[in-house]
């Protein structure tokens, strides 16, 4: 906003709707359990393929968030979404995306941010402020983002991994 002499940049966060690609979009603002395909699951596949997730161990909602009124919150240990398999989820090509932040400066420990077993996964390094990128295509192929000095995990971060069938990104 602004003109002339004091332009002023303004950021702000929507969010995204699905598109005719989109597999699966997870906001995970929902705000309480078992609102989903029936009353089920407690997390809302958005993009109209009905992989609606369901919360293990302590996952919860939270009012702690940057869009909207809720977030999903996780202890780091040992608490999930889990998502039924379903083919729409093994396209060719995939880009993978997340919203992340830790509690502490570094990754405590090499957990996994987003998963589909032998398809792709997305973890951070321990020990470190880094991010992993694995897809299964004829074999395990990575590549890593490397955060530069200063880098603060403890921020809300987006981190994207892609795949076009041949070159992987993130």
């Amino acid at each position: 906003t602004g003109s002339g002499a004091s332009p002023s940049l303004e950021s702000y966060y929507q969010e995204l709707p699905a598109n005719i690609n989109t597999v699966g979009l997870w906001h995970m603002n929902e705000g309480s359990a078992n609102t989903c395909s029936g009353g089920v699951n407690d997390i809302c596949d958005a993009s109209g393929n009905s992989n609606d997730g369901a919360f293990n161990d302590n996952a919860a909602f939270t009012t702690t968030k940057i869009l909207g009124s809720y977030a999903t919150t996780f202890d780091g240990t040992n608490d999930y979404i889990s998502v039924a398999n379903s083919n729409s989820l093994n396209p060719p090509q995939i880009s993978v995306e997340l919203w992340a932040k830790s509690t502490v400066s570094t990754w405590s420990e090499s957990g996994i941010l987003v998963s589909k077993r032998d398809a792709y996964i997305m973890f951070p390094s321990s020990g470190t402020t880094n991010v992993t990128f694995y897809i299964y295509s004829g074999g395990w192929k990575s590549t890593t983002f490397t955060a530069p000095t200063g880098f603060d995990i403890t921020e809300w971060h987006h981190y994207t991994g892609t795949f076009d069938g041949n070159q992987i990104h993130i």
